[in-house]
């Protein structure tokens, strides 16, 4: 009797399930089926003729605007005067890079925007969205569609005949990296033949539909509907874009701003509205021609020279075929400004241009500067590279720049053993260096595995105090002239671990050095992908000097340093210890150090409620460090980033007991701008 009792329970139950199992085994192949589309298709980004053509209009509306609408990166053309909808055209050629993204150049441009000023170029790229990568649209957005991402996302399928079904998708948590959407799918191969999707992102709310076509991996047509909210300002957007389109009849090397060019390769008419737009352009600019010349020089002066160049970035493209650039950064813009415990408050700016040759040879030039507002001390570095043979690496650098102020206390410490204590030494500050360096190298990669660099160090570290150096009988500027060669390892070729081993050597007498010495540096780095937007990055190192010539030497490594000029979280490699006395790094003849950061778009902060939706990064950082005095030296940290701004709290240990704990912040607001 129990042996039937039990073969009716489990036939009943067999009776009650196939039914449901039977509907949802053609929802579960849907999903299977897009899924192994998404993975075969991500790194097939290529357009058929490896060169297309697209067209892209967009109308905007400012329907609220402020003064603090001037201080938001190329907002500033649209923040003033009474025009307040504007229309614009692109007619662009495009080609895919190696890294599977798109390079576009402007052929055609027809705009109403002030000076052709580009607006938003951050919703730009919702216009070429990545479906099947980990992340859609930039490096962020992650797609619903790729199998990394499926734990970030509920589905629920809709089979609607034999040949397509609905899969709409919401996330499971309020997160910006997240939106909802349905995208209609191909049942037989999986693929997304159309998709919308909702989100909101960097301060924009989008609704973005796409469709991709009959074949192919890219879009074929892409509409946008957006609005742009801050601080009381408000700006709407509608945008759409047309791929695969034919060459136009008529090509220059230079941007052309012809109506009628562009009424040739417009793929559809324009709306009503679209035109009046265009005809109240050419109103405009009668009246413009009509003002006087007091009056313009003097908005061009106010407005257009000070205002512009202050708070936008300058942009400039030259030459045949614009193959040179120049580009300044905004001066007065809060995303230069940040603050570590070690430099307190700081700000930097960046001005970077170059030229390219030909595809295989080009050349640019930095200069970055930085002022600590708690050291008092004004840092920059000009870095210049030609690469002669890009496709193997071949390139020479110089670098010029100058440091913190390095710190030599065997300076005392040796007048102090030979003259005694009759004279106050420690109130001359002998032991403060200022410092001002030039390294020059030419690199060349063997083969994918090997490469090498040769070059050169200089260093004149000059005294604070001149004139207590003068009393001790010790010279005002140490300098240092020490060639160098650099050797790197890539055990899985360029997408893999790397390891470098630098030698350096000074010899006195050497271009007039007056300190010799010996360095060897042993460092390896790896970013392991963990897939999405997850990644444990890791650098371990040491360092040795040998060889010197007594109390003179000054202790100045390479690849243990404090970062005088930050370069921002976006740095994968900084590996810096936070909290640790700048005087350290130059006050051992060793170091052995290591440094772990891993990285993850969703961890623990994101599921906070309210708190969690801005969450765009959450990492987390463990370095250890041997050296003279430190064993071990301990930093554990945790930090966030979010559209506004990135935070990390990091606590210090020396000898396994507590030592301090700190906080490092750098804005991130309109990074992307």
């Amino acid at each position: 009797m129990k042996f039937v009792r039990t073969f009716f329970v489990f036939l009943l139950l067999a009776l009650n399930a196939s039914p449901l199992q039977a509907a949802d085994n053609p929802r579960r192949t849907v999903l299977h089926r897009m899924f192994g589309y998404a993975r075969l298709a991500k790194d097939d980004y290529s357009v058929p003729d490896s060169v297309s053509y697209a067209y892209t209009k967009f109308s905007l509306s400012v329907k609220r605007r402020n003064i603090l609408l001037a201080a938001v990166p190329t907002m500033y053309a649209i923040s003033r005067g009474r025009q307040r909808d504007f229309f614009g055209e692109t007619y662009s050629e495009v080609r895919p890079d190696t890294l599977g993204k798109f390079k576009s150049r402007k052929l055609i441009e027809l705009s109403t925007v002030p000076r052709r000023s580009t607006t938003l170029p951050s919703v730009l790229y919702y216009l070429t969205p990545h479906i099947y990568s980990a992340t859609m649209i930039s490096d962020d957005q992650l797609s619903p569609f790729c199998r990394e991402n499926r734990c970030y996302y509920r589905y629920k399928v809709s089979v609607e005949d034999d040949s397509t079904a609905i899969v709409a998708f919401t996330p499971r948590l309020d997160n910006t990296l997240l939106m909802t959407g349905e995208a209609k799918i191909d049942v037989r191969t999986g693929r997304v033949m159309e998709a919308r999707f909702k989100g909101e992102y960097d301060m924009v709310r989008y609704t973005l539909y796409v469709d991709m076509g009959r074949q192919g991996n890219v879009p074929s047509r892409c509409n946008l509907e957006s609005t742009f909210r801050f601080l009381g300002n408000q700006t709407n957007g509608e945008y759409a874009a047309w791929y695969g389109l034919k060459k136009p009849i008529a090509r220059a090397d230079t941007v052309s701003h012809d109506i009628s060019l562009m009424e040739q390769v417009r793929p559809e008419p324009l709306a009503p509205g679209e035109e009046s737009l265009y005809n109240r352009l050419i109103l405009s600019r009668k009246d413009q021609a009509s003002v006087t010349k007091k009056k313009n020089m003097w908005k061009y002066i106010s407005w257009d020279l000070i205002g512009e160049n202050l708070l936008t970035q300058i942009s400039e493209k030259f030459g045949p075929e614009k193959k040179g650039y120049v580009r300044i950064n905004p001066i007065l813009n809060p995303l230069y400004m940040g603050y570590n415990p070690t430099m307190g408050v700081y700000y930097k700016m960046n001005i970077r241009g170059g030229y390219q040759f030909t595809p295989n040879s080009n050349i640019w030039l930095q200069f970055k500067c930085g002022y600590s507002f708690k050291l008092n001390q004004f840092y920059f570095k000009i870095p210049i590279t030609w690469y002669f043979d890009q496709r193997h690496g071949g390139y020479v650098e110089s670098n010029f720049g100058n440091g913190n102020r390095i710190t030599n206390s065997r300076v005392i410490e040796a007048l102090k053993a030979e003259r005694g204590d009759s004279v106050n030494w420690d109130g001359m500050n002998l032991d403060y260096f200022k410092d001002q360096w030039w390294t020059m190298g030419v690199h060349y990669d063997l083969n994918r595995h090997w490469g090498v660099k040769v070059g050169f160090m200089y260093h004149r570290r000059a005294a604070v105090n001149p004139y207590g150096q003068m009393q001790a009988n010790l010279p005002r500027a140490y300098v240092t002239f020490a060639p160098n060669i650099e050797l790197t390892y890539r055990p899985l070729g360029f997408s893999g671990p790397i390891l470098t081993a630098l030698y350096e050597s000074s010899y006195r007498g050497l271009a007039n050095a007056n300190v010799g010495y010996q360095r060897l540096e042993i460092d390896g780095q790896y970013k392991l992908s963990l897939g999405g937007l997850k990644s444990l990055q890791m650098r371990l190192g040491e360092g040795f000097y040998f060889d010197s010539n007594g109390h003179t030497v000054f202790l100045d490594y390479s690849n243990f340093r404090q970062t005088t000029i930050p370069d921002g979280w976006n740095d994968e490699w900084s590996g810096d210890f936070e909290l640790l006395n700048g005087n350290w790094y130059n006050a051992s003849q060793y170091y052995v150090r290591g440094n772990f950061t891993y990285e993850s778009p969703i961890l623990l902060t994101a599921w906070i409620p309210i708190v969690g939706h801005v969450i765009e990064r959450e990492r987390i950082y463990v370095s250890s460090l041997l050296a003279n005095k430190l064993h071990p030296y301990t930093e554990i940290g945790y930090g966030i980033k979010t559209r506004l701004m990135s935070i990390g709290i990091f606590s210090s240990f020396n000898k396994n007991r507590y030592e301090s704990t700190g906080i490092r912040a750098g804005f991130e607001l309109f990074r992307e701008w």
